[in-house]
């Protein structure tokens, strides 16, 4: 299983009936949001940057933004901004006291809000995209094994080469 899904799964699960959301928490960008089943939050990364750092076998650290979007209707006694933004506050409180997502990233750091109210009818809807830059590591499946053991070099010197070779090295590579 990809870390991205272990990092959603835990996201859905720190905020699954842990605010007005409720149980709407779903793993995905493309979920319907029915209008019945207001407030709603969708959680999916938007990608990011990757990084081997030059090691083999590789391991890559990447850092990618992970979005939750809260969609919200106005109440009879809230207005959608207050609503939002109460749904925001809950949802980066409960990131705020796990910035490792219980151990399934290394850091997870709030970067940035996109608010969007809109109106369907005479009844207004918004939504707010939460974006955490999450960082973490992802390595290679166990039993892969290193295939660069040896690096074996020859020199041939002088100002121009003339098939003599006057120099040859062999390094053994170790494992890390």
């Amino acid at each position: 299983m990809h870390q991205r899904t272990v990092i959603r799964d835990k996201a859905k699960a720190l905020l699954l009936g842990k605010t007005l959301a409720g149980a709407h928490v779903y793993c995905s960008r493309v979920k319907p949001f029915s209008h019945r089943k207001l407030p709603a939050i969708g959680i999916y990364f938007n990608g990011g940057q990757a990084d081997d750092g030059g090691r083999n076998p590789r391991r890559y650290v990447r850092t990618e933004d992970l979005v939750v979007e809260i969609v919200a209707a106005e109440l009879a006694d809230e207005r959608v901004d207050e609503l939002l933004d109460g749904l925001a506050e809950q949802v980066e409180n409960i990131f705020l006291a796990d910035e490792t997502l219980d151990d399934t990233a290394w850091d997870c750091v709030l970067s940035d809000t996109d608010l969007r109210p809109t109106r369907a009818g005479d009844r207004e809807f918004g939504s707010a995209r939460i974006i955490f830059r999450v960082t973490y590591e992802t390595v290679p499946p166990e039993g892969l094994s290193n295939d660069l053991d040896v690096v074996a070099a020859d020199w041939d010197l002088g100002p121009v080469p003339d098939g003599q070779l006057e120099a040859q090295d062999q390094i053994n590579l170790e494992e890390e």
